[in-house]
Parts: structure tokens; sequence; C-alpha cells
């Protein structure tokens, strides 16, 4: 069986404030399995706190990042700007975030559970 995963610091409050910490927490351990943790090192604490809502609020767009692979960090950092009009957000907008997660292309292959 994994070892189970221990958040640090931040990722632990980021969590903490999610609609569901548990489903939160889950999703970041699958994300961080899939890159090694490579896309998690590389968010401010806002960008965290924004993801950690998003994967404990919504299954299905957090499946949509899961089924990027390794490029979901490319997926989630494109429709945050893109939501957040490329600037350091000032107020995170979970609709369009969303949305945008939603119109992804998936990949070749990627099976769609929503």
């Amino acid at each position: 069986m994994p070892k189970a995963f221990q958040p640090a610091g931040g990722l632990s409050d980021a969590t903490g404030q999610a609609p569901s910490p548990a489903l939160a927490r889950g999703f970041i351990e699958r994300l961080t399995e899939s890159d090694g943790g490579r896309g998690l090192s590389g968010l401010t604490a806002e960008r965290l706190d924004d993801l950690c809502f998003l994967l404990g609020s919504s299954p299905a767009l957090a499946r949509r990042l899961l089924a990027r692979g390794t490029g979901w960090p490319q997926l989630f950092a494109s429709v945050y700007d893109d939501a957040n009009g490329k600037e350091p957000p000032s107020g995170f907008e979970a609709g369009r975030l969303q949305a945008g997660l939603a119109e992804a292309e998936l990949p070749a292959g990627a099976i769609q559970l929503v």
C-alpha cells in the first residue's frame, strides 16, 4: 500500500480551506503522483489556495486536470491566467476558471468521467 500523502505547511492550510478538505487532499495526492510534485512546487500561495478550492469542490474538473497527466500544471496556469486577466490575481473568479477547465480539450485517449 502506498505511503499516505503528507501535506506540508501551506498545503495543509490550503486543503483545509476547501469545501471538502478530504477531496482536495485526495486530488492533490493524485496530481503529485502524476508529476512527482513539480506542478505544486511552482504555485504561489494564492494559486495553491485556489487549486485546492477547485479540487475540493468539483471532482469533475479535478479529473480533467488529472487527465492531462504531467501537463496539468500548464492547463491550470493557462486557464487561471485567462480567468484572472493574466495579472497577479486580486480576486479568484471560480466560475471563469471552472468554465475554462470544462472547455479544455482532453488529450487523445483520455477517458472523460463527468
